[in-house]
């Protein structure tokens, strides 16, 4: 069960897949119909847009994007198995992060540089490591971790309350931390 993006703002809820792969039970769960690979029409900006689906082995992952225009940052990132490194920057204007990693060393690094943000990360299985740095401005993360190490490291420099925060975490190893007011470890 993947949340896919915040864009969405949903949670898909399924029945019990009869897919051969695992792969493909991902494919079914998350929708790939759902990121936003149509028409440029049917996507707001791409300007600053990244869409990467990784299947198996050494994946890794890297989407730097900058922006101080009005335009989205928009980075969409699903991998399936193997080693799972997703490292997305984002500096600015309207940010939108979403990733979802299945099985194996799943590990997230996410740095948003201030403005709209909004960050969706699912992983699923095995190591479940997200490292975050925000500098705040409107922020909505939703963050959900199942089995195995799930490890959350996230640090914000807003000392604000949190403007939508949802974390779920289910599993083994459970490590939890937020720090508001602080950027740097």
């Amino acid at each position: 069960m993947l949340l896919v993006s915040t864009a969405f703002g949903q949670r898909l809820e399924g029945s019990t897949s009869e897919a051969a792969t695992a792969e493909q039970r991902l494919a079914e769960t998350i929708g790939v119909e759902r990121l936003p690979v149509g028409p440029a029409a049917a996507i707001a900006d791409t300007r600053n847009l990244a869409i990467l689906l990784q299947n198996g082995n050494d994946n890794r992952a890297t989407a730097t994007q900058y922006n101080t225009g009005g335009a989205v940052n928009q980075a969409y990132i699903v991998q399936v198995g193997n080693y799972n490194l997703a490292d997305v920057t984002q500096d600015g204007a309207g940010n939108t992060a979403t990733v979802g990693q299945n099985g194996n060393r799943n590990q997230a690094r996410l740095t948003v540089d201030g403005n709209d943000n909004a960050i969706a990360i699912t992983q699923e299985g095995n190591r479940n490591v997200v490292q975050g740095t925000v500098e705040a401005d409107a922020r909505r993360y939703q963050i959900a971790q199942y089995g195995n190490g799930n490890t959350l490291t996230q640090l914000e420099n807003s000392t604000a309350s949190p403007q939508g925060y949802s974390i779920e975490m289910r599993g083994q190893g459970i490590r939890l931390s937020v720090e508001q007011g602080r950027v740097s470890p």
